[in-house]
This record gives structure tokens, C-alpha cells and sequence, in this order.
């Protein structure tokens, strides 16, 4: 028998996924690297786990992040602003 490991307590919705795309640009926009904006977004995704689920920012990345104004749970992650319409 084979046992699965959850990530999330429920699948990704497409809306979960629509969100999570456009959180992945605002950081690409703001000058992080692909792997980096990928995982901030991640750190924004409802039942992904939060900011403790992800990696840390590569070297390249950690002087920007360092400068976002809002802290996370994660010490070595700050988070951007976020505009909802």
C-alpha cells in the first residue's frame, strides 16, 4: 500500500492557482528571481503551510527581500504589499 504525503489539506482550486500566479509576478516585478518570487508566493498561498514551508531567498535576492516593509513568521522572508481590488 502506498501512502501519500499532504502538503495541503485540500487540492489547489484554479482560483488558488489564478492567485498564486499573480502574487509570482508582483515579486518578478519587483526584481526577485524566478525561484525566489515562486517561493514568496508560495509563502502567500492558503494551506501551502505559510512562510515556514518555504526555502530561503538565494544571496542575489536576500538584500531585496530585506528592504520589503512588511515582516513574516520567517525571519530571513518580508513580505511586499499586496493591493487587493
Amino acid at each position: 500500500m502506498r501512502t501519500r504525503v499532504r502538503t495541503a489539506s485540500r487540492p489547489e482550486t484554479p482560483s488558488m492557482a489564478r492567485e498564486w500566479e499573480k502574487t509570482k509576478v508582483r515579486y518578478l516585478r519587483s526584481g526577485l528571481c524566478h525561484r525566489c518570487a515562486a517561493q514568496a508566493a508560495w509563502g502567500h498561498q492558503y494551506g501551502a503551510g505559510g512562510w515556514n514551508a518555504v526555502r530561503p531567498p538565494c544571496s542575489a535576492c536576500s538584500e531585496l527581500i530585506a528592504m520589503f516593509a512588511y515582516p513574516t513568521i520567517n525571519p530571513v522572508w518580508r513580505s511586499m504589499i499586496r493591493k487587493r481590488l
